[in-house]
């Protein structure tokens, strides 16, 4: 078998373990109960227009078959609706304003992780251990995906999470004993 057969029938499997993904993802969702509209004491609930606007984008008030094929749809297409945040803009907007700026991330975290551990660690590990040259690897690519989901992940940002990034975490008091 060649590799670009291998390439092309692992790229055909990865649609349909995506969307037996979203559809396990959406029916837990959906399970869960509740309303999407309710928010949690304390925090102010959405305008009546904007929930009629978003049961209209996501046809909420349609069965759940016709409610994950608009989520299909709308993941395919890339049309993620309005904002919840900022409500004159749409998701997409968003996405498409800071879109430049984790692109860039990305390049210059990915020049950085090929450059330093890729080619420099890679050389010193084949000339002095080659017996564990594979297993070094194996460290840094795992070492590169978990860097990069930092900078993928926004909850990681500090600018997102405060000054501290990850360490700005608010303890909760430990519960006290009876």
């Amino acid at each position: 078998m060649s590799l670009a057969a291998f390439v092309i029938r692992r790229v055909l499997w990865a649609i349909p373990v995506l969307l037996l993904v979203m559809l396990l993802t959406f029916l837990l969702m959906r399970g869960a109960g509740g309303s999407p509209f309710e928010p949690p004491e304390g925090v102010p609930g959405l305008p009546a227009p904007l929930q009629q606007e978003l049961t209209d984008f996501y046809n909420l008030d349609e069965p759940w078959f016709v409610e994950f094929a608009t989520y299909v749809r709308n993941v395919v297409t890339l049309e993620f609706g309005p904002s919840l945040v900022n409500r004159d803009h749409s998701v997409d907007e968003a996405v498409k304003e800071g879109f430049p700026v984790t692109a860039e991330l990305i390049l210059l975290a990915s020049a950085w992780a090929i450059a330093l551990e890729g080619i420099t660690f890679g050389r010193l590990w084949l000339v002095f251990l080659p017996s564990l040259a594979i297993a070094v690897f194996a460290i840094a690519a795992n070492v590169f995906a978990d860097g990069l989901g930092d900078v993928l992940d926004p909850r990681r940002w500090s600018v997102v999470r405060g000054r501290r990034g990850r360490a700005d975490r608010r303890r909760r008091p430990a519960p006290e004993a009876a």
